[in-house]
This record gives structure tokens, sequence and C-alpha cells, in this order.
């Protein structure tokens, strides 16, 4: 009796997980790209959903607030670099290997609920925006906005590219309060003219 209650509970459960990839897989190119922004969680704007590299004919839309979306972008990006997920030494860091930089909390059964700094590894990026994903830090497996995730790579970059302008900046702030300081102790001293009276 025990042993197929087992067996009922490991077929139901492959059953379940067979029927959650398939849904993520094939069920999600139908999906409307205003439906992938529903459970951001976000004060600012995304920019319009990522195609995937199949999608030869792909069209960037451009909003007249570029400029916020830049600055909400780099301060996001700020934060990611301020906050930085441990990894393990063994890890590999490759091309399917993002980051996340926008919480994602799932409406559907097959989406994977993603935070901050979580790190993700990308199985397939959809034409509508959304791509299938693995957490590094769970195993789970599901589908998520694509807008939400950087590019590991890409945030190494950009993480060595601020650090160095930090030291440049730590640099020239010292330059300026070493010459002011040596400015005030080693200014020439002058004497006033001499008169002479006849």
């Amino acid at each position: 009796m025990e042993i197929q209650l087992l067996i009922f509970i490991l077929v139901t459960l492959i059953i379940f997980v067979i029927i959650s990839y398939v849904i993520a897989s094939y069920g999600r190119k139908y999906s409307l790209p205003e439906e992938v922004t529903k459970g951001i969680k976000s004060d600012t704007p995304f920019p319009s959903p990522i195609s995937s590299n199949h999608n030869k004919h792909h069209h960037h839309h451009h909003s007249h607030n570029n400029s916020r979306q830049n600055i909400s972008k780099n301060s996001s990006t700020l934060d990611l670099i301020n906050n930085e997920p441990y990894l393990h030494p063994d890890f590999e860091i490759n091309d399917s290997t993002f980051i996340v930089r926008k919480e994602f909390v799932p409406k559907s059964v097959d989406e994977l609920p993603i935070k901050k700094n979580q790190i993700l590894s990308i199985k397939e990026i959809y034409e509508d925006g959304w791509c299938m994903a693995i957490s590094m830090e769970t195993g789970e497996m599901g589908v998520v906005p694509f807008q939400c995730l950087y590019k590991y790579s890409d945030f190494l970059k950009k993480k060595s590219f601020y650090q160095k302008q930090m030291q440049m900046q730590q640099l020239h702030q010292s330059k300026i309060s070493t010459s002011s300081q040596s400015s005030q102790y080693c200014q020439p001293y002058t004497t006033p003219p001499l008169i002479f009276n006849k």
C-alpha cells in the first residue's frame, strides 16, 4: 500500500513537472508583450522587451523619457554593484549567467519568483520578452521577464568601470586636498617695502 502511494506521488510529480515545462516552453509564445511587466515591482519604467536572436524583424520602441530610463538603469546598476551577491569560488560564469536587477512576483504557476541580486542561468529567450530561467540558489526553474535581468559578464565589466571611476575620483580628491593644504603652509613671505627718510 505504501509503495503504491509513493509511486502515485512520484508519477504525479513527474506529470506536473512535464506539464509545467510544456506550458513554459510553448504557452508563452502567444502572450502579449504588455503582460511581461504585470508582476514586476518597480517605480521606474522599463525599456521594451528584448527579443530573442531568432527574431530578425524586431523593432525598438523609444520613449520620450530615455534620459530618465538611462538614469534609472544606472542607479539600478549602482545598487547591484553595492549589493553584489556571494558566488561560490567554483561557480563558472558563462553567457547564460544573469543577475536579477528587478524583483518579479509570479502571476502563473510556470513563472519563477525572483529577487534583486539573485543569480540565474538562462536556458531560452522567447520572442515575447520572457525567458526560461533556473535559480542558481534554489535550482527552481520557470519563466521570468527578460527585462528584469542583466547579463552577469556585463555587470562585472560595469562594476570594474565604476570601481576605476571611484579610484580616479578619490585620487583627484586627494590631489586637490594635498594642493590646498600645501598652499596654506607654503606661501612665500613678502616683506613690506622699505621706506627711507631723507
